[in-house]
């Protein structure tokens, strides 16, 4: 979405009844859907936003309900549009913007309509890239990162709220991708059973474990930890 001039004013409201992948037929000059969760759960305060194609930096934007449903208002001008979402959460003392993507990403004409439904995913493939985010993890001399083995553990939801999954990872570099965003305690081994040390990235203290949550720092998105030796 361009972040300058936005065509109309933010409509607050829906009408209607939506249902998660719904197949009603769209209505002309409108765009509906209903944003929900990995795990089903509706998601309000997204901001979903229709980019007309033609006019530069031409947008009608709106917000989610309490049961993620939304509806959009399109005025009768020339071109089609585009459909899009972006979500914003505080987490653990940072604030996260993510984007959110349609069931249809294709353009519409507004004469037509649309039913556009979106889906928050924390991880998963997506358009030949991934929706998770990286996580670093660094080693100290005498550990070879093929011998490496990681083991995740959610320290309380995700930021979807969600209880996330114990992961259990082999570094073949110090990037590892795809990790859903959250707070970790990390353990670390040799694949020959022998401890390693671990540190959360920007603590003084080694460990058998570290507890570290991703931050939003200049090169993105990051979790970080380092491993070292006994």
């Amino acid at each position: 979405m361009k972040n300058a001039t936005i065509l109309a004013l933010l409509i607050a409201g829906t009408t209607g009844s939506l249902a998660f992948g719904a197949t009603s037929k769209p209505t002309p000059y409108v765009m509906t859907g209903v944003v929900k969760n990995a795990q089903g759960q509706p998601v309000p305060g997204v901001e979903v936003f229709a980019d007309n194609t033609v006019y530069y930096d031409m947008n009608v934007v709106t917000k989610t309900d309490a049961r993620g449903r939304y509806r959009i208002e399109l005025p009768h001008d020339v071109g089609t549009w585009r459909p899009g979402a972006t979500l914003e959460r505080d987490y653990h003392g940072e604030r996260f913007r993510m984007t959110l993507y349609p069931n249809d990403k294709a353009a519409f004409q507004g004469s037509v309509g649309a039913v556009r439904d979106f889906i928050w995913k924390l991880s998963g493939p997506h358009e030949g890239g991934v929706l998770g985010e990286q996580m670093n993890v660094f080693h100290g001399d005498g550990i070879a990162y093929g011998d490496l083995i990681v083991t995740l553990t959610p320290e309380g939801p995700l930021i979807d709220g969600s209880q996330g999954k114990v992961l259990i990872i082999r570094p073949e570099t110090s990037v590892v991708k795809d990790v859903p965003l959250g707070r970790y305690r990390m353990t670390a081994k040799l694949k020959g059973g022998q401890s390693v040390l671990v540190q959360a990235q920007g603590s003084e203290a080694w460990a058998t474990s570290a507890v570290n949550t991703f931050k939003d720092g200049l090169y993105g998105v990051r979790l970080s930890f380092n491993t070292r030796l006994p």
